[in-house]
C-alpha cells in the first residue's frame, strides 16, 4: 500500500527547498510532485508571507523559517510517539 504525503508534510518539504532558493520546477522535483501542486502551495505560502518571490526563484521568508522550526520540532516529537504527520 502506497504511503501518501499530508498537504502540511510537502508543504515542510517546500519550505525546506526553499531555504536555499529555488525555482517551481526544481522543488517539484526535489519533492516528486506535480508542477501544478507545488505552484499552487507556493501562490499560498506567498500569500500568507512564509515564502518571498523574486523573478522566478522561491525564498523562504523570516516568519517561514519560523514556522518550518516549529513545523519541524512538532514533526520529530509525533514521530517519537508513532504518529505521522
Amino acid at each position: 500500500m502506497a504511503v501518501y504525503r499530508t498537504r502540511v508534510r510537502l508543504i515542510g518539504e517546500i519550505m525546506s527547498y526553499a531555504e536555499a532558493g529555488a525555482s517551481v520546477s526544481d522543488m517539484a522535483r526535489q519533492a516528486g510532485a506535480s508542477y501544478c501542486r507545488v505552484s499552487d502551495l507556493l501562490r499560498t505560502l506567498v500569500c500568507q508571507g512564509l515564502v518571498e518571490q523574486a523573478g522566478g526563484t522561491y525564498r523562504i521568508s523570516s516568519r517561514g523559517r519560523d514556522f518550518l522550526r516549529e513545523y519541524q520540532t512538532f514533526r520529530r516529537y509525533s514521530e517519537s510517539i508513532g504518529m505521522t504527520v
